[in-house]
């Protein structure tokens, strides 16, 4: 069973981590809160029809400081 996310509980970089705490937040606050029968598949892409082809599309960030850094930049 999921945690339930409390209402004065601070969000952290963990929650955006992809483990247990965004689990957690997803579940008890945002699909608690934006209940829609799309967005409760918990899917990570969305897939359209264009010129007769699926096409996927999807989103993925990164927090990173500094965003220059020897190696590679953000």
């Amino acid at each position: 069973m999921t945690a339930k996310y409390k209402s004065n509980e601070k969000i952290s970089l963990s929650h955006g981590a992809g483990g247990k705490l965004s689990l957690d937040l997803i579940n008890s606050l945002f699909k608690e809160n934006f209940k829609n029968k799309i967005l409760n598949r918990l899917e990570d892409s969305a897939v359209f029809n264009l010129n007769d082809q699926k096409i996927a599309f999807t989103t993925d960030s990164y927090v990173i400081q500094p965003i220059f850094f020897p190696g590679g930049d953000i």
